[in-house]
């Protein structure tokens, strides 16, 4: 019973207080005389009742300043709770299980003369019978008995705090006091061993940690036998167990059966702790037999007990992973492959934590940032030796699987929970509604004050109010975070009650809770779960930036990054490649993606598009006879070019023999069809009124960007004729044009069935982070979770009626990657981001590219058409009306755009240049839409 909860409600439900209760109403004890006071009570219906339904009674003693006194509370048909407040209600003492099996016992030293009360209660709700008060003075075994408790919590407290000799001196006196006056075969005694034990576990000391374990187990096992022995003779011996052979009767005999199911249930607690952190310890040693020998019994030994306990912990990863480099160091290959699956599975079960999944984003970032090594690992084993372990190729896929694109994974599961909870909500307007009302808010004044003028502010004054409402956002994400219906409403329901078929539940959990385990055999890895999602003449292809663990005599980890791909096949089949330098391939990406954002001749292209295509795609082509389809999940600066355009040394696009769409991760799949699309009509917004262009000649480029030094952009006539012409194709859309094309618009659109956009793009570069320059460690591009001085998911947007202004309404007219995040599209399938540099974005190795890309995935979107630069106007209307033809003939999302682009090849003018028909890619689902 925890104490806290006990006093608060004694005092709520006016059991206690100088004016409520009437001492002389109570019960009463006499004063303490040297012979012991016994009182006999009962708890039943007539008792005293708590809000969580337990019985109490109260009684009251007069005492002196200065007195040792010991109380007993027994009782064989109730789990007995005693606590001793003073004279202003404070709690002096109190115990659950001191005494024989369930019973109580305190001992305490009275601080003044006064009149005391006892509370006796039960640890269970509407638990009753008759019990026994024993009131009597100490004796000096009861002092140093309740000497040794004291000792023990104090050790407790010292041991929390990193005071570790301090606390094995108090615990050794403890114990020493114990086996004395209670016997070495006590479970009181096993206690202190068990704290002991766990206390050099902690300090790394292993031997004297099972040493200690051993003794306490001992004791442990020889009680449980007694109590399961008692409950046999009583006939209520569990249905589920297997009952033990008849020993002789026990002392027990007589104690309420239901008494000892929870003894025998904590017992089982303890036994079940203690296998574990044994386990734990062997296995840390690599001891692997002994160490599976003490999981299994902790999970078989166990009828009552969660079993969760006896898998490893995460605190014991790091010991791992030396243990892992210690024996790949010594070629020992077999133990290496075991333990870093126990690693790697650890740490995923810690991933379908309800505390990781509702954690911050930096709490994440955190963690997952601590998985490298394992990743690393994995990826590292399987090209090194894989060849001698199969095991290998699918352990590493499964592991990337789980971890590729997490932050993005968990930021927008907790969002869809957000919102299915706020639609649901049994009120007109949750809370959770306010909440999430609040955020979009704040997150648009935020980007308002970032793009508005700042005469107004001085530099101090700008910082404070970027600061205070980074501060609110950051309040309101806790409260939504922390919300305790949120983390009860773990069935994440879809967006709209429509939607919700009441005849049929609704399988809401995140694509990575699949399995979370990984087994030899790989068939509960979650990799066949992706494969069979994966179509059938098509192929998975993960690339994935890692840093290797260099397999040569020194044993010692490379500093320098490397890029590898996984191809995962419809029949479950994975391959794995080895595709060389992270630097090497960075510098060909960079160079490519100038060369066709800068329109350089087309030769120049080829050669630039071949030279990445032999790092990145040649070492596949082996592995892709027959297949048809490749659905691409990129990373690191592989994010930032169109595959489309790689040319293989036959002088053919790589689009020419292969659809291809792309995804942040394989689990993408996993979550294929889990929302109905949205029966709401299409949205077109085009070619915006941007308003009087100040300080600025209009845009002679014709390109859909602006210009980067004064924020102002002019008119895209192409855009206005590309919306009147899908509104043509789309007779349902809602078109909205010039100054209807407003953000306040947008945002008050909720799930429109499809959503496109065509106007001025922008992303503000990051330079740095753009160079493809080795660094002393070989690196090219940063692959830690950095949080950058500007939040990328602001210098990400869209320019909507009234930009130049910076006045739209209660708007700004600028759409920012961060305030597109709070957009709901959940049942959207296709968003169309007409316009440039829409995919671009802070390229994070592991999470993708922080921009619109993100930002739209986080609302909710099914699947996303965006640009990776600067597109031409005209030639991007012609682009787009020829795609949604395509589309409206029920061609797939990505067939559709591939068709345009192999017509505008074909096609032998200008247009043919990869400028102009390989700016725009498609993410996500590449099937036909749904009518």
């Amino acid at each position: 019973m925890i104490v806290r909860f006990w006093v608060g409600s004694l005092v709520t439900f006016g059991l206690w207080g100088a004016t409520t209760v009437a001492l002389a109403e109570l019960p009463q004890i006499a004063q303490a005389q040297a012979n012991p006071t016994t009182f006999t009570g009962q708890l039943d219906e007539t008792s005293n009742i708590l809000e969580d339904g337990n019985y109490f009674n109260l009684h009251t003693f007069e005492g002196r300043a200065g007195e040792n006194l010991t109380f007993e509370l027994n009782s064989e048909d109730f789990d007995a709770h005693l606590l001793l407040l003073d004279p202003s209600g404070e709690i002096l003492a109190e115990d659950s299980d001191a005494g024989e099996l369930t019973n109580a016992v305190l001992t305490v030293e009275l601080p003044t003369t006064a009149s005391y009360t006892i509370v006796v209660g039960t640890d269970s709700r509407r638990e009753t019978g008759e019990y026994t008060l024993v009131l009597r003075q100490s004796s000096e075994v009861d002092l140093l008995l309740e000497r040794a408790n004291i000792l023990n919590a104090q050790a407790f407290e010292l041991g929390r705090n990193g005071h570790f000799i301090e606390a094995e001196s108090f615990y050794r006196e403890a114990l020493e006091i114990r086996e004395l006056y209670l016997g070495e075969q006590h479970p009181d005694t096993a206690l202190t061993l068990d704290s002991l034990a766990l206390l050099n576990k902690t300090q790394n000391r292993y031997e004297e940690a099972l040493s200690f374990y051993a003794r306490a187990l001992i004791i442990f096992r020889e009680y449980q036998e007694t109590i399961e022995v008692s409950l046999q003779e009583s006939e209520v011996w569990h249905d589920l167990r297997t009952p033990p052979p008849l020993l002789p009767s026990s002392k027990y005999f007589d104690v309420e059966p239901d008494i000892l199911q929870g003894v025998l249930y904590g017992l089982e607690n303890l036994i079940a702790y203690i296998l574990s952190d044994m386990a734990d310890i062997y296995l840390i040693q690599g001891d692997i037999e002994r160490a599976e020998s003490y999981r299994e019994e902790c999970s078989e030994g166990s009828f009552y007990f969660e079993h969760e306990v006896c898998i490893y912990p995460l605190s014991i990863v790091g010991s791992l992973i030396e243990s892992i480099n210690l024996s790949i160091d010594s070629k020992d290959y077999d133990k290496a492959v075991y333990l870093l699956r126990e690693a790697i599975n650890t740490e995923n079960r810690e991933i379908v934590n309800e505390s990781f999944v509702f954690a911050s984003d930096s709490e994440r970032a955190s963690y997952i940032q601590s998985l490298l090594t394992t990743t690393n690992l994995a990826i590292s084993l399987d090209l090194g030796i894989g060849f001698q372990y199969p095991e290998l190729s699918y352990l590493a896929a499964h592991t990337i699987a789980k971890r590729k694109g997490l932050l993005l994974e968990m930021e927008g599961y907790a969002m869809r929970g957000l919102r299915s909870f706020a639609t649901f909500g049994e009120q007109s307007i949750s809370d959770e509604e306010v909440l999430l009302s609040q955020l979009a808010r704040k997150r648009s004044e935020l980007a308002s004050l970032y793009y508005a003028s700042r005469e107004s502010l001085n530099s101090e004054q700008y910082r404070n109010r970027v600061a205070d409402l980074e501060a609110d956002i950051d309040q309101i994400e806790t409260q939504l975070r922390n919300s305790r219906d949120i983390l009860n409403f773990v069935d994440f329901l879809p967006v709209t009650p429509e939607a919700f078929p009441s005849d049929e539940p609704y399988d809401g959990w995140p694509r990575i809770f699949y399995g979370t385990e990984f087994d030899p055999n790989w068939t509960n890895s979650g990799i066949p779960l992706i494969s069979e999602r994966i179509p059938s003449e098509g192929v998975l292809v993960e690339y994935i930036r890692y840093r290797p663990f260099r397999l040569d005599e020194s044993g010692n980890p490379s500093s320098s990054p490397r890029y590898a791909a996984y191809l995962l096949f419809p029949n479950g089949r994975v391959e794995s490649i080895d595709l060389g330098d992270a630097a090497d391939i960075d510098t060909a990406v960079i160079s490519l993606s100038n060369g066709l954002a800068n329109v350089q001749a087309v030769d120049e292209i080829h050669r630039r598009a071949q030279e990445l295509d032999a790092l990145v795609m040649a070492p596949l082509r082996e592995q892709l006879e027959g297949v048809e389809h490749l659905l691409i999940s990129p990373d690191g600066a592989l994010n930032q070019i169109p595959f489309e355009v790689l040319r293989s040394t036959s002088s053919q696009y790589l689009i020419e023999t292969f659809e291809i769409s792309y995804l942040t991760s394989g689990r993408d799949l996993l979550n294929l069809d889990s929302i109905p699309p949205s029966s709401n009509p299409p949205l077109i917004l085009a070619a915006p009124n941007y308003g009087e262009i100040v300080a600025a000649a209009p845009d002679s480029t014709g390109q859909r960007s602006v210009d980067l030094a004064t924020l102002t952009v002019g008119p895209l006539q192409h855009a206005f004729h590309e919306g009147q012409a899908l509104s043509a194709l789309l007779p349902d859309a809602n078109f909205l044009t010039g100054r209807d094309a407003t953000e306040t618009a947008l945002k008050q659109s909720p799930a429109p069935g499809l959503l496109h956009i065509a106007t001025h793009g922008l992303f503000l570069e990051d330079a740095p982070r753009r160079q493809a320059v080795r660094d002393a460690e070989g690196m090219a591009f940063n692959d830690t979770y950095e949080v950058p001085i500007e939040n990328p998911l602001l210098r990400a947007m869209l320019a909507l009626e009234g930009f130049n202004a910076r006045k739209s309404g209660q708007e700004d007219g600028i759409l920012t990657a961060l305030e597109a995040a709070s957009l709901n599209l959940y049942g959207t399938q296709l968003v169309v981001l007409s316009a440039c540099e829409t995919a671009q974005g802070e390229v994070v190795s592991g999470e993708g590219v922080y921009g619109l890309r993100r930002a739209f995935t986080l609302a909710g979107a099914e699947s996303l058409v965006m640009s990776l630069w600067r597109v031409e106007d005209e030639g991007t209307q012609d682009l787009m009306v020829r795609y949604y033809e395509n589309l409206l003939s029920g061609m797939g999302r990505s067939e559709a755009l591939r068709l345009v682009q192999l017509e505008m090849i074909q096609a032998g003018d200008q247009y043919s240049h990869p400028y102009y028909w390989a700016a725009f890619v498609l993410t996500g689902d590449w099937r036909p839409l749904k009518q």
